[in-house]
């Protein structure tokens, strides 16, 4: 079972996440929107080696720290899924000309998630799933009993397809699957309060509306 540490947003209200073996105390970090520097520390006092940063999705308010985070951890491999790849080196599509920063710049992915794909950290995995409509190559990851839904999946409503590369039709499919979890996972979601996905099946209007 991997530990899960919240980490405090730096704008936006995104939420990041230290994820790490307590065996091996490899880690990762889920959606780089914290201050970085404050993350650093925390790492290195507890003997955390950061070796993924990854990415639910290409979003601006979810990559905001992408730069320092590489610059901190320059030996981590960063992860974002295929579809997203080109978020990264293009402002509009990632956002970042809607939040105002037209000049924002993004280091590139070094690996392409993919359904199924698993990512190692010391003896646990995550592993990928490809969860469309929010942009076209968002993913949730799955570790134990627990999932990170990014921009997917709320507690008690979901993200917005009106965005570049956002599809309605693709999002609720990505809900009806995550729904259908034999599984009752513990949400962490991109924005917001954890929750379940029992929870959410039995009160997000955006999954009791599905057919």
């Amino acid at each position: 079972m991997l530990n899960i540490d919240l980490l405090k947003p730096r704008r936006y209200g995104a939420n990041s996440y230290l994820v790490w073996d307590g065996g091996s105390r490899e880690g990762a970090v889920i959606d780089p929107s914290a201050d970085m520097s404050g993350l650093a520390r925390y790492c290195s006092d507890g003997g955390i080696l950061i070796r993924r940063i990854i990415l639910t999705h290409g979003h601006y308010d979810h990559i905001i720290s992408l730069p320092d985070a590489r610059n901190r951890f320059p030996d981590a491999r960063i992860c974002i899924g295929a579809g997203d790849g080109a978020y990264l080196s293009d402002n509009e599509l990632n956002c970042a000309d809607l939040f105002g920063v037209p000049d924002f710049a993004c280091p590139e992915a070094d690996d392409l998630l993919c359904e199924g794909t698993e990512i190692p950290l010391g003896s646990e995995r995550i592993t990928v799933m490809h969860t469309p409509g929010h942009t076209p190559g968002s993913v949730c990851l799955f570790c134990g009993g627990d999932m990170f839904t990014g921009d997917t999946l709320f507690a008690g409503t979901v993200g917005r397809s009106d965005l570049p590369g956002g599809n309605r039709e693709d999002l609720e499919m990505s809900l009806k699957r995550l729904a259908e979890s034999e599984t009752d996972f513990r949400i962490f979601p991109g924005h917001g309060v954890m929750s379940r996905i029992s929870e959410e099946r039995k009160t997000n209007p955006f999954i009791t509306g599905l057919r």
